[in-house]
């Protein structure tokens, strides 16, 4: 068989459909790992770098910056599942002291 009669290698592909709404379960543990990996790999040479990537996805402005583009879609995965956790009431809420670090439960799921 010559080369120019050979068929092209294919592969079948599955594609989310773009008006498709997933309904799935997230245990905690993997919500805290994405939480995790938000600040991990969004290097920032300090805080207020990475206070000016957020602030960008604030104003709607993260087309601006690659950075702030990711970092939204990230934050908007991360805001949904906490919506979701809060109308589930998995949600617990702490008195945070700034200075310190010392956190205070002060309301936990029932």
């Amino acid at each position: 068989m010559s080369e120019e009669n050979k068929s092209p290698e294919t592969r079948d592909v599955e594609v989310l459909s773009e008006e498709a709404v997933v309904k799935l379960e997230l245990n905690a543990h993997y919500y805290f790992r994405m939480n995790q990996f938000l600040f991990e790999m969004f290097p920032s040479k300090d805080p207020q770098e990475f206070l000016k990537l957020l602030d960008l996805v604030a104003k709607n402005e993260e087309e601006t910056d690659r950075r702030a583009y990711h970092l939204k879609t990230f934050v908007s995965l991360m805001t949904l599942i906490e919506d979701k956790a809060r109308e589930q009431g998995f949600m617990k809420k702490y008195k945070v002291n700034l200075e310190t670090g010392e956190k205070t439960l002060i309301e936990s799921p029932q």
